[in-house]
């Protein structure tokens, strides 16, 4: 009796030692999914993360290209803005110079002392706008081409006073051929002022 109460007491034991290694395989095998699982996941958070480190990339790579871009659009545009702004300053600087003259014009004296005065100093004013354009030529324009115009202006002085003779001799011996001389000087003058400006400053 008692070897029979002994077998069956050992017969429960190892059935209780049996079952607790299948639970603990159960749950070897578990963790060995989960541990699988939990790898994927990684996996494929890393391969997200780096795709999107790369999206980031372009996007800042084609944010710096189109900066670039704008700047040099903008560059561009304001040297054009410059160029015009210095022709119309220019510009403005005849205008000003033509309308104080009329006006001093205006109230001078009708003597020929007086009118040869006034065509004298009307002609100075002229040339110092002349030579002031042509100043800022120099600064601007390549020196192939400035050489050019040197060589242009120079031909341009012995026309204009060929001109401003061609004008006095009509008044020759007579009290106005200096006056006529000087006018037309200035005349000249003024409109090479203009054509300088409207020729080389665009």
């Amino acid at each position: 009796m008692k070897k029979l109460l002994l077998a069956g007491a050992l017969m429960l034991l190892l059935a209780a030692c049996g079952n607790e290694g299948a639970k603990e395989a159960d749950n070897s095998m578990n963790d060995t999914d989960t541990t699988a699982e939990d790898t994927d996941e990684n996996a494929e958070n890393e391969g997200n993360v780096e795709e999107e480190t790369n999206m980031d990339e372009e996007s800042d790579t084609t944010a710096t290209e189109e900066q670039e871009e704008d700047s040099e659009v903008a560059e561009e545009e304001n040297s054009e803005e410059a160029d015009s702004d210095m022709k119309t300053i220019y510009r403005n600087k005849l205008v000003d110079l033509e309308e104080e003259l009329a006006a001093e014009e205006q109230e001078i004296g009708s003597t020929q002392r007086e009118l040869t005065e006034f065509a004298g100093k009307s002609f100075n004013m002229w040339d110092d706008a002349l030579n002031e354009v042509y100043a800022e030529l120099e600064k601007q324009l390549p020196e192939k081409e400035m050489e050019n115009l040197r060589k242009e202006q120079r031909e341009w002085i012995n026309i204009r006073d060929a001109k401003a003779e061609e004008e006095a001799a009509k008044y020759e011996g007579g009290s106005m051929e200096t006056m006529q001389y000087i006018s037309t000087q200035a005349q000249l003058t003024k409109e090479r002022s203009y054509e300088l400006i409207t020729k080389y400053m665009d």
